[in-house]
């Protein structure tokens, strides 16, 4: 399952982030799977190889990274299963309309406007800060498209988890599974995976944490195990 990729050198570039998501994300066989905010199409990819038998759509605001996830098509050879299409995930009923999801996947921008210095590059202050969707628009884009009894995925900033819950439950997104990520043992967690059940029942599971670094640039063995999974170590 090797993994061939282009991205920005220039722009925003995706990290270990994606790769955790693609690992906590549980598809099935004919799953029909939407990744919001796409970027190059790194999650998407990803699912893709993991789940070929699923119809994997991203979508992505910047016209740059719809032709980066178009080449990385390409160069993954994956064109059955998969598609990106350009568009503004606040204006999602503009591109589908009576389709609704099984799954729903996101990593949004974590920094809210004002939150923090914003980058000079566009595609990397619009990777990071809430320049063309607000964790609102992002959850009101999943609650839309998204199946009565189906599943969203987010990976998120752990320091803005209290307003992610609220959130997430003020529309009907159930949170269901809790993932801690620290950079390493005996730090803080900065950020946190989640899975919500469109309608579900209240009932959440905290998972033991991730650690990603065992050593100063060497990553610990779960995440390494990871990595393998795309023959990236």
């Amino acid at each position: 399952m090797s993994l061939n990729l282009r991205q920005s050198s220039e722009g925003y570039r995706y990290s270990i982030d994606a790769f955790l998501l693609a690992d906590f994300c549980l598809t099935h066989k004919g799953a029909k799977i939407l990744d919001l905010g796409s970027g190059c199409g790194i999650i998407s990819i990803l699912l893709a190889k993991s789940c070929p038998n699923c119809e994997i759509v991203g979508i992505e605001i910047q016209a740059d990274m719809i032709e980066l996830a178009e080449q990385n098509l390409i160069r993954n050879k994956l064109s059955s299963n998969i598609r990106f299409i350009q568009g503004d995930i606040r204006q999602i009923s503009k591109h589908f309309s009576n389709t609704p999801f099984d799954i729903i996947v996101t990593n949004p921008p974590y920094h809210k406007i004002g939150s923090g210095r914003i980058n000079p590059h566009p595609g990397k202050a619009s990777a990071r800060h809430e320049i063309t969707g607000s964790l609102m628009d992002f959850i009101h884009a999943a609650v839309h498209i998204l199946r009565a009894k189906g599943y969203f995925y987010m990976i998120y900033t752990a320091n803005r988890l209290p307003e992610l819950i609220l959130a997430l439950v003020q529309n009907e997104l159930e949170p269901k599974v809790l993932k801690f990520i620290h950079p390493r043992e005996n730090s803080e967690a900065n950020l946190v995976l989640i899975k919500t059940i469109k309608k579900g029942k209240p009932g959440l599971r905290i998972l033991p944490p991730i650690f990603i670094y065992k050593a100063v640039n060497e990553y610990s063995n779960e995440v390494n195990s990871i990595l393998k999974r795309w023959k990236l170590v």
